[in-house]
């Protein structure tokens, strides 16, 4: 076990073999038959030609991948309308290029103002 949770973590796509790692252990073995995807997991082990049927797979995908699929139109959509509207590349920026400056300095800027070099004063006139 420990050998392929450290292959999954090697592996090309980290977080989906991390993910499958602890959906096929946890939610599928230690659930012991509590949960629905438990049930279907353990029935396929009992029974390797047994898979769940497509459309009850689709059901319950369903709610995931509409979550999944606003979320992707709605961070394109920011991107997109940052750049049509010329506004910098990330949106993040563009949320902070709104905002006004904060009217007191923090104690690191005052710092850098006193610790920034001066300019040399004029020399004085020599005396003839």
């Amino acid at each position: 076990m420990p050998t392929t949770l450290l292959l999954s973590l090697l592996s090309p796509a980290p977080p989906a073999g991390s993910f499958e790692y602890a959906l096929h252990g946890w939610g599928g073995h230690l659930a012991r038959g509590r949960t629905f995807f438990s049930r279907e997991h353990l029935a396929h082990h009992a029974n390797p030609g047994y898979f769940t049927p497509t459309p009850l797979k689709l059901a319950t995908a369903a709610p995931f991948l509409i979550a999944l699929g606003a979320a992707a139109v709605w961070l394109a959509g920011a991107f997109a309308g940052a750049r049509l509207h010329g506004e910098p590349r990330r949106p993040l920026d563009a949320l902070r290029a709104r905002a006004p400056p904060h009217p007191h300095p923090s104690a690191h800027q005052r710092l850098l103002a006193v610790a920034a070099p001066q300019p040399h004063p004029p020399p004085l006139p020599r005396a003839a």
